[in-house]
């Protein structure tokens, strides 16, 4: 499956967005303590319950490359 990265990262920004307005900073405490392995273990098992499917593949095909000699206007 090919994802698109900017469809991606536009995903994770809005939902950041919603949570920095939504989620207490004692929310986020227990997530401060951890060890960067720890924190990284713990984002990897939530990883496994995304599901990629649901956002939106790139939408176009892939860029023709320029023929040599040729000028952009």
């Amino acid at each position: 499956m090919e994802l698109s990265a900017y469809c991606f990262a536009d995903e994770i920004r809005m939902h950041y967005a919603g949570m920095v307005t939504t989620v207490t900073p004692a929310a986020w405490e227990r997530y401060d303590s951890m060890a960067a392995t720890e924190l990284a273990e713990m984002l990897l098992k939530r990883a496994l319950h995304a599901n990629p499917g649901a956002l939106p593949k790139h939408p176009c095909g892939p860029t023709a490359s320029a023929k040599t000699g040729d000028v952009a206007r």
